[in-house]
């Protein structure tokens, strides 16, 4: 089994960059996307396991639900400045798998390990 590849996807560029550099240790490829278009054409042009990062300022919750139900081997989650526990569960109710600050790098790496995609890289010491 592969490990898993990271999409990410949000707003602001610095957060793309500090979400980048904290997972960078944790997973295989981190690739920063800047839009809804180009995550779609990212996650239709490649084979490989992805998981995606994405900032629910860039989409609604109706482009969410059509990003979990078409791309299903990619497990979504969701980031906002101000989760809340109503968008969480919106978040999920349209298929996410978490919703999280995009400050709660546990939290991310939490909902990205508990898929059955994941498996750590193994580092050279």
């Amino acid at each position: 089994m592969q490990s898993l590849s990271i999409l990410i996807a949000e707003a602001d560029g610095k957060i793309s960059e500090l979400l980048a550099t904290n997972l960078r240790t944790h997973f295989r490829d981190i690739r920063v996307v800047r839009g809804l278009s180009e995550l779609r054409e990212k996650l239709t042009q490649n084979e490989e396991p992805y998981a995606v990062i994405v900032d629910l300022e860039l989409v609604n919750f109706q482009e969410l639900h059509e990003i979990c139900g078409r791309y299903r081997k990619a497990p979504v989650i969701c980031t906002h400045r101000l989760a809340d526990e109503e968008m969480w569960v919106a978040a999920l109710a349209a298929g996410a798998v978490d919703c999280c600050a995009p400050n709660d790098i546990a939290g991310i790496l939490r909902a990205a390990c508990g898929t059955r995609l994941w498996r750590p890289t193994a580092k050279a010491a």
